[in-house]
């Protein structure tokens, strides 16, 4: 699904990219990822990479309904997040 295969918080947690159009060109700002290093070396795009999370991605919150109905919630370390789940 959306989560590929992770649980809410490492979802959210995971490395951000944009690509933003700087004076007719493309380049690519991402957080520090190997893949993503790779992805982006591979498709000669100029980049900016962002040595740790960073807010400039924005910040998630997020919950989620499990199958047998387990709610979990999440929020985003980049950004000041709280969450909580009540029964």
């Amino acid at each position: 699904g959306c989560l590929h295969d992770r649980d809410l918080p490492s979802a959210i947690a995971a490395p951000r990219i944009h690509l933003r159009l700087v004076d007719d060109e493309f380049v690519v700002e991402h957080e520090a990822d190997e893949e993503i290093r790779a992805a982006v070396a591979r498709s000669g795009l100029a980049s900016h990479e962002y040595a740790e999370p960073h807010m400039y991605f924005g910040g998630v919150g997020a919950a989620a309904v499990s199958p047998s109905g387990d709610l979990q919630a999440a929020g985003d370390a980049r950004r000041e997040a709280a969450t909580g789940v009540s029964p």
